[in-house]
């Protein structure tokens, strides 16, 4: 009797271990399926934002951020409003994706600005989409805004 005991109880545990494990790997397979899809998007956005490139005529030389932001909800502040305006100069739209999440993503480029100030482009995507292309000068310059529209300008220049 004691060993039929132990048996029940045995075969009740398992029962209860399996279950558990099944309800710990259903809850956690969806996450893996998000951060695929985030990594699929992001792939996607880097095959669109080198074509959007080669389109432009920018040598992107090194990806040196990338980063998902939050554009502000009304695109009026300093730096927003002035990249909002930057794009509508390369033929881009920014105002769909106010107060949505985007990918920025910066490279090094080999152009400068003046002879002097050695450039940066940035591009902003959305699903896979790019949705602006805009020019900086790098972090470390004094130069402001230092901020570019895409289109042609004779002060920008091949290294």
């Amino acid at each position: 009797m004691n060993d039929k005991f132990i048996l029940m109880l045995a075969v009740i545990l398992i029962i209860l271990a399996g279950g558990l494990f099944y309800f710990l790997y259903r809850r956690q397979s969806p996450q893996v399926n998000i951060q695929n899809n985030i990594t699929d998007s992001k792939i996607e956005s880097q095959n669109e934002i080198s074509l959007e490139l080669k389109k432009l005529n920018i040598t992107a030389i090194e990806k040196t951020k990338e980063m998902e932001y939050n554009i502000p909800e009304n695109l009026s502040d300093v730096g927003w409003y002035l990249k909002k305006i930057i794009c509508e100069e390369g033929g881009y739209d920014l105002s769909p994706y106010a107060g949505k999440t985007v990918l920025l993503t910066r490279y090094s480029t080999n152009e400068v600005y003046d002879n002097t100030e050695p450039l940066d482009v940035w591009a902003v995507s959305s699903k896979g989409k790019v949705v602006c292309v805009y020019k900086t000068v790098t972090e470390n310059s004094t130069m402001a805004p230092g901020v570019f529209s895409v289109k042609e300008n004779p002060l920008i220049k091949k290294k």
